[in-house]
């Protein structure tokens, strides 16, 4: 499984989920689902589309700069 991470967000798993069902249904609508305000709602919509992804790789074997220079 890809691991993510939600940096910046508040609640980053609550607002990617109200993100996908907004894909679908009207603002009122989630609100109502989630038990929050319309308000909340917008905001965590806008915090999502705001978001940048990167993809990112390890390489490399699993030895740290310091250890490689004797200092670990």
């Amino acid at each position: 499984m890809q691991a993510v991470i939600y940096a910046g967000l508040r609640n980053g798993a609550r607002d990617q989920q109200i993100h996908d069902a907004l894909i679908y249904k009207r603002v009122i609508e989630v609100a109502r689902e989630f038990q929050l305000s319309p308000g909340t709602i917008r905001a965590a919509e806008k915090r999502i589309s705001n978001t940048s992804v990167f993809e990112l790789s390890l390489l490399g074997g699993g030895q740290s700069d310091a250890d490689r220079q004797g200092c670990g």
